[in-house]
């Protein structure tokens, strides 16, 4: 008879859990998540029509930034990427809104799978747990298409920059981090961890050739503004993506949680808990910005202290990569103003290259529990969802205690995360982005 380890370990169940997966990937193709698909359907709309600078609050004729909104698009890579989904998808689904939505959530499950395929490629060769177990995290499926969030995409250069790095391709490596920063600015966290570590270790050939795929990449990326000479409207535009009038958006940090404990000690507990879901406004722009550059920093010495720690430890050029790109992006995401609920996405891949050691396939499983959490509380499974869409609106308290129940796991997967040895395994991985 056939024990229920074998029956799992072969090609048909495998074959089979796969085609499960697809299928509540597709099933959810056309929904439309939360509030944020109404800003991707017009921007991928304005770019299919050649209305690139205007989304990014430029005139083409005068060149003069024509709005202070904070809502600005990410980096134009996702742009581009989801309005090339767009222009073929509209070839086939006269609808333009379904079709743009559909394209947004096509685009975002796409490269969710290219990760998964990262994974496969390597697996044998790092001995990390099957991609399935990836694909069939809920946190994973939450993001993109139930919710439908752009975050797999920034995540799968991520992840190939890694790959690559860790590989010695640092002409490549510099590449994808280059599309990786274009994508959402968010990544530039732990790229700039990877940057340290690399330097820290002392080799500038391999930090001179990183940099100089990172420069390519982002001079083909951005030359669309680069030649119509609205490169300077651009960056202005995008500045104003890193200002949020909130302690945090939705996402358990602690940022959030001195709001909380600020609303409580003002309105007393029981108020303070149904008020506390949502971080506090900081209209003083002063202290905003004092904030953000406080947290900033912290977020940097955390990374610096820890790296320092483990560089005497192991030495400095024996540091895992990935590793430090996990702790800078649980760094941020703990101490930063201005967090949203899905920004902390890119620790789940991340933390699943390195899902071949024991503790941190726990701490794996910490933070992606302390994702889905989060996100079903905050908007359950979308907000025209019938069967459930979150606490946040309706049930207030409830959606406080998720968020701290959330926090406590953050908490527990970091504290794990900063005292497990991240000396780096020689494996050499044999994928496709190592042919490149």
């Amino acid at each position: 008879m056939t024990n229920t380890k074998e029956l799992f370990a072969s090609q048909k169940s495998k074959t089979f859990i796969l085609a499960l997966i697809v299928t509540a990937y597709v099933a959810q193709m056309a929904s439309e998540g939360t509030h944020n698909m109404s800003y991707y359907v017009l921007w991928t709309k304005s770019i299919v029509e050649g209305n690139l600078l205007e989304i990014y609050h430029a005139t083409p004729e005068s060149l003069i930034q024509n709005s202070n909104s904070l809502t600005v698009p990410y980096t134009p890579l996702s742009q581009y990427l989801t309005s090339a989904m767009s222009w073929m998808v509209l070839k086939f689904l006269p609808d333009e809104r379904a079709s743009f939505v559909i394209s947004v959530n096509l685009t975002c499950v796409l490269f969710t799978f290219l990760t998964a395929f990262c994974f496969y490629r390597t697996r044998k060769k790092l001995e990390i747990k099957s991609p399935l177990f990836f694909l069939a995290t809920p946190a994973v499926i939450l993001i993109s298409p139930i919710l439908g969030y752009e975050d797999s995409i920034m995540s799968f250069f991520l992840v190939a920059t890694l790959i690559s790095v860790n590989n010695q391709k640092y002409f490549v490596g510099g590449l994808l981090a280059g599309c990786a920063v274009l994508s959402k600015q968010l990544t530039l966290m732990p790229i700039v961890a990877i940057f340290l570590l690399m330097v820290n270790s002392k080799k500038l050939i391999p930090v001179f050739r990183f940099l100089s795929g990172a420069a390519v990449s982002a001079l083909v990326i951005l030359s669309p503004f680069i030649l119509s000479g609205g490169i300077l409207l651009y960056f202005r535009a995008q500045g104003l993506t890193s200002v949020h009038t909130m302690l945090s958006a939705q996402a358990a940090n602690f940022p959030w949680l001195g709001s909380l404990i600020y609303r409580i000690s003002e309105l007393g507990f029981i108020d303070g808990i149904i008020k506390g879901g949502n971080g506090l406004r900081v209209s003083n722009d002063e202290f905003r910005q004092i904030g953000y550059l406080g947290s900033g920093i912290l977020t940097i010495l955390v990374f610096v202290t820890w790296a320092i720690y483990w560089g005497r430890k192991v030495g400095a050029q024996n540091i895992d990569l990935t590793f430090g790109a996990a702790i800078m992006i649980f760094s941020y995401h703990l101490f930063n103003f201005g967090v949203h609920e899905n920004h902390i996405y890119m620790i789940i891949p991340t933390l699943f290259l390195l899902s071949n050691r024991f503790e941190v396939w726990k701490i794996y499983k910490l933070a992606s529990t302390a994702l889905a959490v989060s996100l079903l509380s905050a908007y359950g499974f979308g907000e025209q969802s019938r069967i459930f869409n979150g606490f946040s609106s309706g049930n207030p308290e409830l959606f406080t205690s998720a968020l701290g129940v959330s926090l406590i796991l953050y908490l527990l997967a970091f504290s794990q995360l900063l005292f497990s040895n991240p000396r780096r395994v020689d494996i050499q991985s044999n994928t496709f982005i190592d042919k490149l």
